[in-house]
């Protein structure tokens, strides 16, 4: 519990020298019959309060409500409390809050960075050391006033995403598919399941993954998808199975992902898993010399049937250019799966630059320029 005392607004200002503030919890932890023989000044050093006129005056200040009518109101309807009654509650009295005053967050991220175990049982003990020395209603309304705190919080940012996604869509260079996500799927994940060959060094890998990520960010821009829904894109990482060899690699994998795809976030893609190789490295890397319309990736249908017979036609796999994960790729396995299935975008990629997947648009497969930012067949027209 040091950890939490140390982080005590008392302490921090020298209000109270932590030893004794430790000894006198650690007594009414083991003696919790004390608590009733406890000082007023006691009673509000472990409450880690101000000192009770510093308190009264910050209850005055902030709430045209008696103490005992803050409390009920607090405990009873926290969504009528006032912003500064809430911020008077939460903050425990103490209004001027410093830098120095944040040590309680980073106390609790001390402890929940051992275990989130850790953290429970050590808040825990607190509370209810705390908990005979409150008014009546009194711990209630703090932590209500903490949770209604939160809450509003997260209902202002829901906000600002809403308004700077609209804003984004109403602009003349917005997808529909985009409009379509959106519309469906607000603030939710989306994107692709990915393996990656844990034989990449792993600098290499990181060097790879780095410059996707500056690719992909200009593809959403391109396509007009603004920084909120740009933002619940995912990459979602899948553990590389054992003893996958070349030959059968993209089976191996394939079974894999069918594995555990039922299990994966909502809103990654399950009909479809992407594959980054040494070769991928190699074109993001070295080939393309950094030309986002170079850059490709594998990507694997999991619901393939191996065959024989086939020859040089579809084997289960495509290369998909990196860009297009984030426009009419993905357009076409999230919203038109029985229109285009894999096969299908196998085949429009055989005639497009590297054979890799642009679009499913005549028009559109042979689009290549020469960019290190927003490639060909993002924009629209």
């Amino acid at each position: 519990m040091d950890h939490l005392i140390q982080a005590f607004s008392r302490v921090v200002r020298n209000l109270d020298n932590f030893d004794s503030l430790s000894q006198i919890i650690s007594d009414l932890e083991n003696s919790p019959t004390i608590a009733v023989s406890l000082s007023t000044k006691d009673r509000y050093r472990i409450l880690d309060f101000p000192d009770p006129d510093d308190k009264a005056k910050a209850i005055v200040s902030s709430s045209c409500l008696s103490r005992s009518a803050l409390f009920r109101r607090a405990a009873k309807t926290p969504v009528e409390l006032t912003d500064s009654e809430l911020e008077l509650l939460r903050t425990r009295y103490w209004l001027d809050i410093t830098p120095d005053g944040f040590a309680a967050a980073r106390a609790h991220e001390a402890l929940s960075a051992v275990s989130m175990d850790h953290w429970t049982e050590t808040t825990e003990r607190l509370k209810r050391v705390r908990q005979p020395l409150y008014e009546e209603n009194e711990e209630a309304a703090i932590e209500n006033a903490c949770a209604e705190f939160w809450r509003r919080a997260n209902e202002r940012w829901q906000m600002r995403q809403q308004q700077e996604a609209e804003t984004a869509l109403a602009r003349p260079n917005a997808k529909e598919w985009v409009k379509r996500l959106w519309e469906e799927e607000k603030g939710k994940a989306w994107g692709f399941a990915i393996f990656i060959d844990p034989e990449i060094d792993e600098r290499r890998r990181e060097d790879c993954m780095c410059r996707v990520g500056a690719a992909l960010l200009f593809a959403t821009g391109a396509v007009g998808m603004g920084e909120t829904i740009e933002a619940w894109r995912q990459l979602h990482s899948a553990e590389w199975p054992g003893n996958v060899g070349n030959e059968v690699k993209f089976g191996s994998l394939r079974k894999k992902f069918r594995e555990i795809r039922d299990g994966l976030p909502e809103g990654i893609l399950k009909n479809v898993v992407l594959v980054v190789d040494y070769e991928v490295t190699e074109v993001v890397l070295e080939t393309s010399r950094g030309n986002v319309d170079d850059m490709w990736v594998w990507a694997v249908d999991p619901d393939y049937t191996e065959t024989e017979g086939k020859g040089d036609g579809y084997e289960g796999f495509l290369r998909v250019r990196w860009q297009q994960l984030v426009n009419n790729f993905f357009e076409a396995r999230r919203f038109h799966e029985d229109e285009f299935p894999m096969e299908k975008l196998w085949e429009k990629a055989q005639n497009s630059r590297n054979q890799a997947f642009v679009s499913v648009k005549d028009e559109e497969i042979g689009l290549w320029i020469m960019s290190r930012s927003a490639g060909s067949a993002l924009r629209t027209s």
